[in-house]
């Protein structure tokens, strides 16, 4: 929590307590038959020089590869 106090994030607040948390989830268990992601681990931190112009959590394809699902998101930077 105090990251997400100090710092802008990708994933923000508003996006993982809302309804839609389980496209945000960013961990599947390794050890269960239905590895259905279930968990939010991984964010992106920035100061305030930068903007997120979009993010995304790659699920589908990415699930049988991986325990954690790629984090994907564009950035601008103020001059």
């Amino acid at each position: 929590m105090p990251l997400l106090e100090a710092f802008a994030s990708v994933l923000a607040q508003e996006d993982f307590l809302g309804g839609s948390a389980a496209k945000w989830y960013t961990h599947s268990p390794n050890y269960a038959k239905d590895k259905t992601p279930n968990k939010l681990l991984d964010y992106f931190f920035m100061t305030g020089h930068v903007r997120i112009v979009n993010s995304d959590v790659r699920q589908g394809d990415a699930i049988p590869i991986s325990d954690h699902m790629p984090l994907v998101a564009s950035f601008s930077f103020d001059k």
